[in-house]
């Protein structure tokens, strides 16, 4: 767990040690491991909460808005958590159509 947290908190310097409005880094990838699920989410929902994706993160709730008009973030949101998944997470994902 303490090992995640750091990797976690390492991104999210490189994050914003970054100039550029768009993020560089590798999200923590997830395999699926149900035990492992709840360190991902957090990690995921650290990195929704700076810039670039605030507009997608409610900070009141702590997770993401329910609703978006922004369908370029929305749609780089989607392609983000795609590349974070791997192994048969990743192909049961891919294999859902109305995603």
């Amino acid at each position: 767990m303490l090992a995640v947290l750091n990797d976690t908190f390492s991104k999210l310097s490189a994050v914003i040690g970054e100039k550029s409005s768009e993020t560089k880094t590798n999200w923590i990838k997830f395999s699926g491991d149900p035990k492992k699920f709840r360190s991902w989410y957090q990690a995921i929902m650290a990195q929704l909460s700076i810039a670039p994706w605030t507009l997608l993160y409610d900070s009141t709730t702590n997770s993401v808005i329910t609703v978006t008009l922004n369908d370029v973030l929305n749609g780089k949101l989607y392609a983000k958590v795609i590349g974070a998944l791997e192994g048969s997470v990743l192909q049961h994902m891919l294999a859902q159509k109305h995603l």
